[in-house]
């Protein structure tokens, strides 16, 4: 498909092409491909495919265009993209990306319920869309670049994060962005302690209306270091888990009663339990 400009293309198929290796061409008759909007055919070929080479020039790939591609191990991406639309590779198999820093957007659930491992993010993405990585249980660490200024509904639920790097250039998150991640133990934030809690005042005072309490970090038994920097090894530190607990008067903050569940014979109170701040330990010495 011609672009309005006359001189470029839009891919819009696979047509009769039926390659697992797929390269994509610089130009096709003359007008050169910026953009590729589906790799569908009547035949479902893309389904087969195992590599994608993206040449330079393309700027722009297409909403659901790897979408369910079981197949699919390796994509490269060229310097000239700067956008990456909805759902791109959802469901795929990718396992390992590396997003070149020219992307400026990736949309929503791009890397949802896929196989993805490794990622490294660009250097000027402004948001982690919403359902970004939802359930995407094999991916364990990731550092968000201090780009991003918003995390999106849902942008990490049921995921495999066990650490995460987050920047202090973040400035509102959405809907319960980390519900669901059982596996999480430490989140660095590269603020203070005070502009972590200011981002969850902000964080409540938009989703109060959803659930009570609200909670960026609800339902996540983890713990917040502050004043980290994206250069940290991001190596969990230990915490202790299983811990009973009861919310204090301001809604916000919880005391440590009890041991619970927790058999630990070293014991690592940590910062957050459930989203909720520590600030006071009243275990009876019987336990």
């Amino acid at each position: 498909e011609v672009n309005a400009d006359g001189n470029s293309c839009t891919i819009t198929g696979m047509g009769t092409c039926t390659d697992v290796e797929l390269y994509i061409p610089e130009y096709i008759d003359g007008y050169k491909v910026t953009v590729v909007k589906s790799l569908d055919n009547e035949n479902d070929f893309k389904f087969n495919l195992t590599y994608v080479y993206v040449p330079t020039g393309i700027v722009e790939l297409g909403n659901e265009l790897f979408y369910g591609t079981a197949s699919l191990k390796n994509v490269s991406l060229p310097n000239s993209l700067k956008k990456i639309g909805n759902e791109v590779f959802y469901m795929s198999a990718i396992e390992k990306i590396e997003i070149p820093d020219s992307v400026e957007y990736i949309g929503d659930n791009a890397f949802a319920y896929s196989l993805i491992k490794e990622i490294k993010l660009s250097k000027s993405l402004k948001s982690i869309s919403g359902g970004m990585f939802d359930n995407c249980d094999r991916l364990s660490n990731l550092t968000i670049p201090n780009s991003v200024e918003y995390i999106g509904n849902l942008a990490f639920s049921g995921s495999g994060i066990v650490v995460i790097y987050v920047p202090n250039s973040i400035t509102s998150m959405g809907l319960l962005p980390f519900s669901g991640c059982e596996k999480m133990t430490d989140l660095y934030f590269g603020g203070t302690i005070t502009e972590w809690e200011t981002l969850q005042d902000d964080w409540n005072a938009v989703s109060l209306t959803f659930m009570e309490p609200c909670n960026a970090l609800h339902g996540t038994d983890i713990n917040v270091h502050f004043d980290s920097t994206a250069n940290t090894s991001l190596i969990a530190t230990p915490v202790s888990r299983g811990l009973e607990y009861v919310v204090n008067d301001d809604g916000i903050t919880c005391t440590v009663v009890g041991m619970g569940t927790c058999t630990d014979t070293e014991l690592h109170i940590p910062d957050y339990i459930y989203g909720y701040k520590v600030t006071g330990v009243n275990i009876p010495v019987t336990e």
